[in-house]
Order: C-alpha cells, then sequence, then structure tokens
C-alpha cells in the first residue's frame, strides 16, 4: 500500500465514495447489487444469488425434495474498469481550508454513479434492443398519449407476472416532462420534490428521472422493470493517497471494477421515446 496508508484508513475512503455512490445512483439503486468486498478484478466474475421461483410440488407423505437456491445464482462478469486521480500542489492546500480529500471522494463517488448508471442503461438496451415484444414504440410522445405507452408497460410486466411491489420507471428529462403536463392536465397530486432522482408514483410504478438514460441518437430509450431484472457488481479497491515523486503534491487514485446481467429479461419492458408535438 502506497506511503504506509492503512487497511483500515483505506476502507474508511472506500465507504465515503460508496456512500456518495449510492446517494447519486438511479440505475444501480434499482438493481440487484451483488457488491463484493473482495479484491477482484476486470474479467473476474462475482456469484450473485438470486432466490428464484418457489415450486409446489405434490405431497404423498412420503420423502420430499429440496430445490437448491444455488440453481437461482448467475454469474456477473467484471467487464468495465475505470480510475480516477487527482492532485493538488501542497502551496495551494496550505491557502484553503476545505478539506479536500472528502470533497474528491465525493465527486469520485458522484463520476461513478453517473458511469456506472450509462453502463447499465447501455447494457439493458444492448440485451433487448432485437427484442420484438419488450418495446414499446413511443416515437411520437405527447403529454395526451404518454400514459397509454406507460400502461402498456405495465401490462407487459403483468403478462410476465412480474412482483407489482417491485416495479421502477427510469425516464429521460424529456418523457418526465411530457409525464409532468400529462400529471397538471388531468389534476393529478404531482407536488412531491425529486429526491435523488425519485419522481413519485404513477401506476404500479415509482418513477425516477435520470440524465444516464441511453440515448442512440434519436431515441430515449427509457426503463420499466421490476428491481430484480438485472443484477450489477461492483468492487471499489485500491484508494490511495501518493505523494508524486516528481511533484511538490499530494494525490489521491482509485480504482473500481463493475458489470452487469439482465437475469429476468421479461421483466423488463424498453419505451422507446421521441418527443412529439404538443
Amino acid at each position: 500500500m502506497a506511503n504506509g496508508i492503512q487497511a483500515g484508513k483505506e476502507l474508511i475512503y472506500s465507504r465515503k465514495i460508496e456512500n456518495s455512490r449510492k446517494g447519486n445512483a438511479v440505475a444501480a439503486q434499482n438493481s440487484y447489487l451483488g457488491y463484493s468486498d473482495e479484491m477482484k478484478n476486470k474479467g473476474d466474475t462475482i456469484k450473485v444469488i438470486t432466490l428464484g421461483q418457489v415450486d409446489l410440488m405434490d405431497y404423498n407423505g412420503g420423502n420430499i425434495t429440496f430445490d437448491n437456491i444455488d440453481d437461482a445464482a448467475v454469474n456477473v462478469r467484471l467487464t468495465e474498469q475505470k480510475y480516477f486521480a487527482k492532485k493538488i500542489d501542497r502551496a495551494d492546500k496550505v491557502k484553503t481550508d476545505v478539506d479536500y480529500e472528502t470533497a474528491l471522494l465525493e465527486e469520485a463517488g458522484r463520476s461513478i454513479a453517473n458511469d456506472t448508471d450509462k453502463f447499465i442503461y447501455k447494457s439493458i438496451y444492448n440485451g433487448l434492443k432485437k427484442s420484438q415484444s419488450n418495446i414499446i414504440e413511443a416515437v411520437d410522445a405527447t403529454s395526451k398519449n404518454i400514459f397509454d405507452y406507460i400502461l402498456r408497460a405495465q401490462t407487459l410486466l403483468n403478462m410476465a407476472d412480474a412482483p407489482s411491489d417491485k416495479r421502477v420507471l427510469e425516464v429521460s428529462p424529456l418523457m418526465y416532462e411530457k409525464i409532468q403536463k400529462m400529471l397538471i392536465q388531468t389534476d393529478t397530486n404531482n407536488s412531491e420534490l425529486l429526491r435523488k432522482g425519485f419522481c413519485g408514483k404513477l401506476l404500479d410504478f415509482d418513477v425516477y428521472m435520470t440524465n444516464n438514460i441511453h440515448n442512440d441518437g434519436e431515441y430515449d430509450y427509457c426503463i420499466a422493470r421490476t428491481s430484480t431484472a438485472y443484477a450489477f457488481a461492483l468492487t471499489l479497491k485500491e484508494i490511495e493517497r501518493v505523494k508524486p515523486s516528481h511533484l511538490f503534491a499530494d494525490a489521491m487514485k482509485g480504482l473500481v471494477v463493475y458489470g452487469g446481467e439482465i437475469i429476468r429479461p421479461k421483466e423488463i419492458a424498453l419505451i422507446k421515446f421521441k418527443k412529439g408535438e404538443e
């Protein structure tokens, strides 16, 4: 470990980043999280245990058969590896009373949140873009028809028997604008303030607005899903304070490794959104 930084200090740094990341993440927080404290590398896999379906079997008074929960496990491959590295000249540090380490870690957490969210939304898009049944065409969306598209997404999840208490709707700012206009026009209560991206409840969905929704250059691919439809794993590692030998500066660097996988595609609907004329 560089410059004798103890493992306990590294853990504190990691937790500061993780807390900041959780406070800003939308896609990751709405996914089945498989976070590991173990040091994993790009290309490794993390085993994520999901409960899966509990089957009922006929009982005739004899021996019973036990299903193995491991049968529902998925291996999430860590495909992404990113780092951050920031420095501050010692002369500048003397002139300020800002806790630059805390500020840097919080900013790093926000950057990780944005990066991982973009990854998740693109991963879901890539996994479903060829689907004929999971994509809802909302290419002329207005405040008058936006509800119909969301209702169609709910129907798709209903047909997949997706749990109604775990449904989220993640939308771009433009789609959220149409939802807000629709709520105003129908005199529906829409007074709840944004909270970490959370916008309130609509049908069975907890609605979240985020700037990280995948866009292919023409359409926003907004997502209706359950929070157990996508598995995500992330490892923070090598969070270090360093003193570059060639600089009169203090610096910090960190490495993050992550990956994700669709595990229940029937519990996801893509809303191919484009703003229409009112």
